[in-house]
């Protein structure tokens, strides 16, 4: 399929698109406001580009052109990226940008007194992703030896950008083989690949060969079965009987269901015994995503924070080449499933002790952790 995908006629048609799709995303998702407009706990406040509250804008958006908060949002559902507050049941949007309400849109606030404005925000040039808001360190290293905690930050699971921190990792291993708690902290790590995880954390630190039980579940349709046969030559479907929680559209005939567990392999290249514990937060998606299912399931790790992001098993996406136009879209090759059938991308892993803190104050977090350490003692 993919030599019927990428073929010439698909290519001659990427030369007509591909700047009028490069003019559509540059209005799209490279201008911003001002300031930034983001979900913090229930509310959207108005923050500088790092992330401190504005209180000259207001502390609290409270309504779009006239439209109640919440309200508004819901008319973004095919324009952007909608998530789900676990916590209080309702959608939400990470942050605003002008794509969401355009650029002239009028937010109504609560000021520091408590009574409401209008106001419009300038727009400028450049994305408006958060991302960068989390520290630069792509991996970083702290040690409580007073509380014998030892903290390790991962930004990404991308092999290439990690793997040359490995030896840093092993030798950090080595030097807190004594203490007590070892704090890994993923948040706003958005993936990478499995295998980075799999070699720098999790087979040095577990005792024994573990499983990790995760299913995939197909459609069954002839390019899909077509597009992925090479996966699915030596495995066959497994009864949907044994699973509790499967979303209705797997249990009907245009899905069957396939086993993909993996064992992960204990290297004994370390001997740190301590308990692990993991920070989380919505940013934490794919291969990131995988990493905090296995130590829920596994028991690998405690999880402190948010639910995480979802999406954290899928072998390859499919591509599809639009019959008249050409276009090439791609999308998640199977609807990932953890042990009890529910759809990864829908039910997140939730965390052992959710505690939520203001938006970018990521100190609270490890402060919260190692106060309840304390506590424990």
């Amino acid at each position: 399929p993919m030599n019927l995908v990428f073929c010439d006629e698909v290519a001659e048609a990427a030369d007509y698109w591909a700047p009028i799709y490069g003019s559509v995303t540059d209005v799209r998702y490279n201008r911003r406001f001002e300031a930034r407009i983001v979900y913090d706990r229930g509310d959207y406040i108005v923050t500088d580009y790092y992330g401190n509250p504005l209180t000259e804008f207001g502390v609290r958006v409270t309504a779009v052109d006239g439209v109640p908060i919440d309200d508004a949002v819901m008319t973004c559902l095919e324009s952007s990226f909608i998530d789900w507050d676990f916590q209080r049941g309702k959608h939400y949007l990470w942050l605003i940008s002008p794509q969401d309400f355009g650029a002239d849109a009028v937010f109504t606030v609560l000021d520091p007194g408590g009574y409401e404005a209008e106001v419009s925000f300038q727009t400028y040039g450049g994305p408006s992703s958060f991302w960068a808001l989390y520290p630069s360190p792509l991996v970083d290293f702290e040690r409580y030896e007073e509380e014998g905690v030892a903290y390790m930050y991962v930004k990404t699971f991308d092999m290439s950008r990690v793997e040359p921190y490995y030896d840093d990792v092993m030798e950090f291993y080595g030097e807190i083989a004594d203490y007590d708690f070892l704090i890994i902290d993923i948040r706003g790590n958005t993936g990478g690949n499995f295998q980075s995880w799999i070699d720098g954390i999790v087979g040095p630190l577990i005792e024994e060969d573990t499983l990790h039980e995760y299913y995939l579940a197909y459609r069954t349709g002839d390019y899909v079965r077509w597009f992925h046969e090479a996966f699915l030559t030596d495995k066959a479907a497994v009864s949907k009987d044994a699973f509790d929680s499967l979303p209705p559209e797997a249990l009907g005939e245009g899905y069957e269901i396939y086993n993909f567990s993996t064992t992960y392999a204990a290297t004994h290249e370390v001997n740190f015994s301590g308990q692990i514990i993991l920070l989380t937060d919505n940013v934490v998606y794919s291969a990131a995503e995988g990493f905090t299912n296995f130590c829920k399931q596994a028991g690998f790790a405690k999880i402190y924070g948010t639910p995480s992001g979802g999406d954290g098993f899928f072998v390859w996406p499919t591509y599809y080449a639009l019959p008249n136009s050409k276009i090439v879209i791609t999308a998640s090759s199977s609807m990932s499933l953890d042990r009890t059938g529910r759809a990864n991308e829908e039910a997140r892993t939730q965390p052992d002790v959710y505690v939520e803190t203001p938006f970018m104050a990521l100190e609270e977090l490890i402060d919260f952790v190692i106060q309840d350490i304390r506590d424990g003692e």
